[in-house]
């Protein structure tokens, strides 16, 4: 629902809103142009060969397990770092010149 009245109509149940069942609203798009026009396109078969072997994804993960780890223990480290010197830098009042809110105040 897009709109305040919309909103409105529907919890007070003064509007035209009532319960569609999901069988009749897939047999409607179904129906529909929309509808239509995917399942034209959903059939024709994917030609395999026109598409490169390179854009597949043939494993699960791109990274094993242990790269995953190591690769958000680095980032984590990174962003306590960040985070530890911006605190640092508002509480000695040197403050942080891109960032509003930290930079020093002066009374």
């Amino acid at each position: 629902m897009l709109s305040v009245l919309a909103l409105q109509q529907y919890w007070t149940g003064s509007g035209a809103w009532s319960y569609v069942p999901v069988a009749s609203f897939a047999e409607a798009f179904k129906k529909h142009k929309t509808g239509l026009k995917s399942a034209e396109g959903l059939a024709v078969p994917f030609d395999k060969t026109t598409s490169s072997k390179d854009a597949l994804v043939n494993e699960r993960f791109s990274l094993s397990s242990r790269q995953f780890r190591r690769a958000m223990n680095a980032f984590q480290k990174h962003f306590c770092l960040r985070v530890f010197f911006l605190v640092r830098r508002a509480s000695t009042g040197q403050g942080c010149l891109r960032c509003p809110a930290l930079r020093p105040v002066r009374w």
